[in-house]
C-alpha cells in the first residue's frame, strides 16, 4: 500500500464499514417494516398473518419451558430411541465410507511413489 500511504488492516477495515454501511442503506430502503408486511399480507396472502405471541424474555422463557416439558415427556421416550436408531443407520456408512477414502484412492491411483492399478486422471 506504498502508493496511498495506507496498511492493509486498515483499507480492510474501511472496506468493512463501507459495505456494513451501504448493505445497511439498502435494507433500511427495501426491507419493508412489520406493520406493513402484516397490512399487505391480507391483500397479497388472501390471509392475515397472526401478531407476535411472545412478549419479552418473560414470554419467551414460558415457550421454551414448554417447548421442554413437551420434548422430554415419558411417551416420547421410544420416539427419541427409534430416532438414534435411525440417524446412526443413515451416518454409519458415510463415516465408513469417509475412512475408506483415502486409502482406496491410493490403491487406485497409487501414491507419489507410483503403483495403484495404473488409473490416473
Amino acid at each position: 500500500m506504498d502508493v496511498s500511504g495506507y496498511t492493509l488492516p486498515s483499507v480492510l477495515l474501511m472496506y468493512g464499514v463501507v459495505i456494513l454501511i451501504g448493505s445497511g442503506g439498502i435494507c433500511w430502503v427495501t426491507v419493508p417494516s412489520l406493520e406493513e408486511y402484516h397490512s399487505n399480507a391480507l391483500i397479497v396472502l388472501g390471509l392475515p398473518i397472526p401478531r407476535r405471541t411472545v412478549k419479552g424474555w418473560k414470554g419467551m422463557k414460558k415457550q421454551l419451558l414448554g417447548a421442554k416439558k413437551v420434548l422430554t415427556h415419558p411417551d416420547h421416550a421410544m420416539f427419541h430411541k427409534i430416532s438414534v436408531v435411525v440417524l446412526s443407520m443413515g451416518w454409519v456408512p458415510a463415516f465408513v465410507y469417509m475412512s475408506m477414502a483415502d486409502p482406496l484412492g491410493l490403491e487406485i491411483f497409487g501414491g507419489e511413489e507410483g503403483g495403484g492399478i495404473g488409473l490416473s486422471l
